[in-house]
């Protein structure tokens, strides 16, 4: 799947991008809670990460989310690995 390809609450089976920048971080009822910008090709959106996610990429990596979900909150496109899917680096980024 590309960026461009996202919607509102939506299954993202597959995504890869780079990510590019930290956009917030934030203390939410769940705990930490940051939000990243990423890009592929096609485009960008904001990758939000929880709980044990958060601290775990950073500028230039490269990652990969399998069975994942996309929200649109504020008028931006949002994925993360939801509850049952993965979120991964890939080797070399």
């Amino acid at each position: 799947m590309e960026i461009k390809q996202l919607h509102g609450q939506h299954k993202v089976p597959e995504l890869e991008a780079e990510v590019l920048d930290l956009e917030d971080s934030r203390q939410t009822r769940i705990g930490l809670v940051e939000s990243w910008k990423i890009r592929d090709d096609t485009g960008s959106c904001l990758l939000t990460l929880f709980k044990e996610q958060v601290g775990t990429v950073s500028p230039g990596d490269m990652i990969r989310i399998e069975n994942g979900w996309c929200t649109v909150f504020q008028e931006n496109i949002q994925v993360s690995s939801g509850k049952y899917g993965r979120l991964e680096k890939q080797e070399g980024g």
